[in-house]
Order: structure tokens, then sequence, then C-alpha cells
């Protein structure tokens, strides 16, 4: 009989064990996942998205928006407002929008686009908010036959700010040695000598703006829109040195005489062993613009300001 007790004893007593165990498993759980969903997100995240009409924000988390928008007509466009917070000690900058076709929801209607007002490589910084739109429209041409939509799940992408990938920028410059525009390249030699003409061009007019003096000027076909809604300008230093600067085209649009813009400045020397241009070095950085012709603008480097990318 104290045999049985004893037994039943040590049962019990390892059921107790193991409940108090199991408790403080659960305990530790649910205290972790309150601590997990409590908590603030880091890095760059979206912290808030405006309503709009026609637009269902199914979640949003991270850098992922996943939305629905309803067009009516081929006039109809819907916008929204969305807020980045920076919850980092670092500043970062913005890469790109992306988004997979493949997985459900990705992106179901081809003959919705978006545009937005993020620049590339626009900087966020540390434990700031920044605020920009995105604007959802039927492509250009499209007319739809009745009501449209578009399920998206669209992912924004940044990196460390300082740590930017060039790829696209260098596929740029590159242009502006072979093939500037279908043969308006520096290195352009056996094209109707077009390349020829654009360097002498710059050496007679020390400041070369080549949108009004060169034919074929518009960035626009070059590098496949990478540069798109940018404008350019050589500056002569001497024979065999070039500057090449970029910068957007919304400052020549607007009475922007005199102000500091931000702008790349490439530096082309001319090989004379090789007989061909070649790029030495880009920076990044900030340069007056100034007035030439009473109408277009160009990039005073005296007053540049910058950086080696």
């Amino acid at each position: 009989m104290n045999l049985f007790k004893c037994l039943i004893y040590i049962l019990l007593s390892l059921a107790i064990l193991t409940l108090g165990v199991g408790y403080a498993q659960l305990s530790s759980t649910i205290s972790l996942e309150a601590t997990i969903t409590g908590s603030m997100q880091k890095g760059v995240f979206i912290s808030d998205v405006s309503e709009a009409q026609g637009v269902t924000i199914n979640t949003y988390f991270s850098t992922v928006l996943n939305s629905e928008v309803v067009l009516a007509n081929s006039n109809d466009a819907k916008t929204l407002t969305i807020t980045l917070y920076n919850n980092s000690p670092d500043n970062y900058a913005f890469d790109s929008i992306g988004y997979d076709a493949a997985i459900a929801g990705g992106y179901t209607n081809s003959n919705i686009t978006f545009t937005h007002t993020l620049q590339k490589y626009q900087r966020i910084d540390a434990n700031k908010s920044l605020e920009f739109t995105i604007t959802f429209a039927f492509k250009n041409g499209y007319t739809p036959t009745t009501t449209e939509s578009l399920q998206s799940i669209l992912d924004f992408h940044f990196h460390l700010w300082g740590e930017e990938d060039n790829t696209d920028y260098e596929t740029f410059l590159s242009s502006f040695l072979v093939d500037l525009n279908k043969g308006y390249g520096l290195n352009d030699k056996n094209n109707n000598q077009k390349g020829e003409e654009v360097e002498a061009a710059i050496k007679k007019e020390k400041i070369l703006y080549p949108h009004t003096k060169i034919k074929g000027g518009n960035l626009e076909h070059l590098s496949n829109g990478i540069t798109e809604g940018l404008t350019f300008v050589y500056r002569y230093i001497n024979d065999t040195t070039f500057y090449l600067y970029t910068y957007e085209d919304k400052y020549c649009l607007s009475s922007y005489d005199g102000e500091q813009v931000d702008c790349y400045r490439t530096t082309l020397e001319y090989n004379t062993a090789t007989e061909m241009w070649e790029i030495q070095s880009t920076y990044s950085g900030k340069a007056e613009i100034d007035l030439i012709e009473n109408h277009y603008y160009y990039i005073n480097y005296a007053t540049w300001i910058g950086n080696m990318i």
C-alpha cells in the first residue's frame, strides 16, 4: 500500500512539473509575440498610406504595399500618398519599386501602370519621414471597354546611403563615348565623323549644351530610358580634358538661375596612345546653375561642391 501511494505521488509530481514547464513555455511565447507585435519596425518602412476612393489597401508592412485599384475609364487615375519612416541611425537611399507577377496578386493587370514621385537614390534621413505619391492609371493609348481593376503587391527597395549601385549611370556614361543618340559619341569616328564634330564643337564653344547645339542630343533616347528626365552639358577644360555634367530637366524648365542643384560631374580624358576618350572619375554633388543665351542653363563649375562616387 505504501508503495502504491509512493507511485501515485511520483506520477502526480511529474504531471505538475510538466504542466509548469508547459505554462512557462506558453507564457514565454505569448510574451515574445506581444513584444514582436508591439515593437517598432527597424530600417525604412511604410508608416502610413492615405485612403482614396476606388482603392482598397489590403495591408502594408515593412516596405510592401498590398492594394487593389479600380479604374472606371481611360481618364481615371488613383493617387495614394505614402509616408516612409526611417527608424534607423543611418541614412538610406531609394532604389526602385518592384513586384513579382508570378505570385498570386503580384500584379494582375498589365493594362494599368503606376508612376511615383520618388527619385532614384533619393535620401531618407535617419529617424525622419518622407512623403511621396504613387498614381495608378491606364497605359497611354489603351481604351478600356469596362471598369478594370489591378491587384498588386509592390515592394519598395532601399540601401544604405553612400552604397549606390551606379551600374545604370555607368551604362549611361558610356553612351557619351560611343553611339550617343546613334553616332554622336565622342569615339564614333567612323559614323560620318560625328564624334569628331562633337569634339570640335566642345572645343569651340567651351560650354556646349547638346540639346541645342547638336542634332539628336535628346537624352530620352539613351540607354533604354535610363537617362529620361536628365540634361547634360559639356565643359571644355583643355584639349584632352572635358567635364560632363548631368542634372534634372526640371531645373531647365523653371527659373532656377543661381541656385545650387544636385548633379553629377564626370571627367573625360583623351588617351593619345589609343586616340580614344575615356571616363576617368565621376563625382556627385551640387553646383550653381547659370543662364546662357537668355534661355538655356549650364553648370557654373566654379561653385562645384562634390564627392567621388
